[in-house]
Order: C-alpha cells, then structure tokens, then sequence
C-alpha cells in the first residue's frame, strides 16, 4: 500500500544516491553548529569592542 501512495498522488520518485551528503544529518549538524559559533564570536567580538571603546573613553575623563 505505501509502495502505491506516490503514483495516487502523481508524485515523481527521485532517485538519491545513498552517500549523498545532503542525506547525511551529521553534515547538516555541523553546519548549524558552525553557524551558532560563527554568530556567537560576532556578537562577543562587538560586545568586547564596544567595552574597550567607552573604557578608552570613560576612563582618560574619570581621573
């Protein structure tokens, strides 16, 4: 019965190779993991950046 449900809908049955990486979750995991460091050391950069910047400018005025 599932090998009859695509052709009831007239849906075309793609042919995948098995070593696909697009079909490997490790592949795609490593991808968000990326994204989520890369992302993170941006804001930790501009947070650190910015800290530095009003301490070179607070502090010359403080004393």
């Amino acid at each position: 019965m599932t090998a009859l449900h695509p052709q009831a809908h007239l849906l075309k049955r793609m042919e995948w190779p098995a070593c696909s990486p697009n079909l490997n979750p490790t592949e795609h995991l490593w991808n968000l993991v990326g994204r989520a460091v890369r992302a993170r050391q941006c804001v930790t950069n501009l947070v650190t950046s910015m800290r530095g910047s009003c301490q070179d400018v607070v502090v010359p005025h403080a004393t």
